[in-house]
């Protein structure tokens, strides 16, 4: 895991994983893997992003799956209540 490619910044809302020197959470990443989109398909939504970031937000992601999962569920049941 190549994790100085991440950086934890505390945000208003909390505190979010990002790939560092971008405003791309590795959250972010993980919702969109977990749609089933590949690393490929990842980079090309997102090409300012290397194959070397996305790998270590995919990578954290695994290593960290308990509060980035819980960081996905706490904006969902945000964006639902915002929504109705």
């Amino acid at each position: 895991m190549d994790e100085k490619l991440i950086e934890v910044r505390k945000p208003a809302a909390g505190k979010s994983a990002f790939i560092k020197g971008t405003r791309v959470r590795v959250s972010d990443i993980a919702r969109m893997c977990s749609l089933g989109e590949s690393a490929d398909e990842i980079r090309n939504a997102l090409p300012h992003l290397s194959a070397r970031q996305i790998q270590a937000a995919i990578d954290y992601w695994r290593g960290h799956a308990t509060e980035i999962e819980a960081e996905i569920d706490e904006e969902d049941k945000l964006l639902a209540k915002m929504s109705s």
